[in-house]
């Protein structure tokens, strides 16, 4: 068994879904003062273990909508394409050309790639 170095990262992790999913689905005003409270707590255990200021952490959560799902960055995967399959390249902010993030979202049992 692989002794995992910084627990914390997963109880931040874990407490940031709860707060996201819950925002997206609570129906009142007080159960979303509630779930926005996990956030919080996820950005206070970041904050703490890291270098970044815990407003910063919490707006980036304030971000993130709807049901939390994990994602898997597949970059490397992407030698397994065939040729003419591979995903469009995309130009960033500083207009250097790169491939699009590709993640893979795992359901009933299955893995499939989408292109962000």
């Amino acid at each position: 068994m692989v002794k995992k170095q910084h627990p914390w990262l997963d109880w931040a992790r874990e407490i940031q879904a709860l707060g996201q999913t819950g925002i997206a689905y609570s129906k009142d005003e007080y159960d979303r003062q509630r779930y926005r409270r996990l956030l919080e707590i996820a950005a206070e255990i970041v904050a703490g273990h890291t270098t970044y200021a815990q407003q910063a952490v919490l707006a980036d959560f304030l971000l993130q909508t709807g049901y939390a799902t994990p994602k898997v960055d597949v970059r490397g995967a992407v030698d397994f394409f065939p040729f003419d399959a591979l995903p469009p390249l995309s130009v960033n902010r500083t207009n250097e050309r790169h491939l699009q993030d590709i993640w893979t979202c795992v359901q009933n049992g299955r893995q499939t790639a989408v292109f962000d």
